[in-house]
């Protein structure tokens, strides 16, 4: 009998706006992970996050990819992403938002309720079957949007589990702060990256990134697919 937990961390990079001043893209990353070794990986990045802030005169307050110098990505590449010792598994979906349809332009919510919890659900479910099923997004919505989307997510596995012919696992959604979970901001930094591949942004081991994060990789969803089967090839 499979008894498997899993608990998927949840950010995103870029917006959903659809002006001049939006992002072009939005990514979605999803770090994977089997409960029982959620508290190894929690542990390490805290770890870091306080070696590095010994030695800093301005101290950071957590990890976040946008923001943070390329000394400081290093040394959370190395000492995260590229270690061996801490077992997780890594989703993206990517969104060229120039194919996004006019209706769903104006339905942003069903939009990101959509991007979010199907293909990450879809993928654990066909890839592990778990028993048990924690989504923790990063705090950004009202309580009100937080209901719909919790009730979309509980909709969208029963759904999911039906068309697979599985056992439905017991389901949580947990909306946390990132600056109090270093697992959202693991996912901070995935998403960050596949952003600054999608932008072809012009930084120094940025190449290193993306074959560090190939050998994490569970799945990759592009929307839509001919659009991106360039442009995220990880041989590049």
């Amino acid at each position: 009998m499979n008894n498997k937990t899993l608990s998927a961390f949840i950010d995103e990079s870029g917006d959903l706006g659809f002006t001049d001043k939006s992002s072009p893209y939005f990514v979605i990353a999803s770090v994977i992970i089997e409960d029982n070794d959620i508290g190894s990986i929690r542990q390490a990045i805290k770890r870091l996050l306080k070696c590095i802030n010994i030695k800093k005169k301005s101290k950071i307050s957590e990890f976040k990819y946008s923001r943070d110098s390329i000394d400081v990505k290093k040394r959370f590449l190395e000492k995260i992403i590229d270690n061996n010792n801490l077992n997780f598994k890594i989703g993206y979906v990517a969104i060229d938002k120039t194919a996004v349809k006019d209706e769903l332009k104006y339905k942003k919510d069903i939009l990101y309720n959509f991007a979010v919890i199907h293909y990450t659900s879809d993928h654990i479910l066909r890839h592990y079957n778990p028993t048990q099923l924690t989504l923790i997004i990063d705090r950004s919505l009202g309580k009100e949007k937080i209901n719909a989307f919790n009730e979309y997510a509980n909709k969208k596995v029963d759904h999911l589990t039906s068309q697979q012919g599985i056992i439905r696992p017991s389901v949580k959604i947990v909306h946390k702060d990132s600056k109090d979970e270093p697992l959202l901001q693991l996912a901070d930094y995935i998403a960050g990256i596949l952003y600054a591949k999608l932008v072809n942004k012009k930084e120094s081991n940025l190449l290193l990134q993306y074959q560090l994060i190939k050998q994490r990789l569970l799945f990759l969803e592009r929307w839509p697919r001919n659009i991106f089967s360039r442009r995220l090839e990880w041989s590049e």
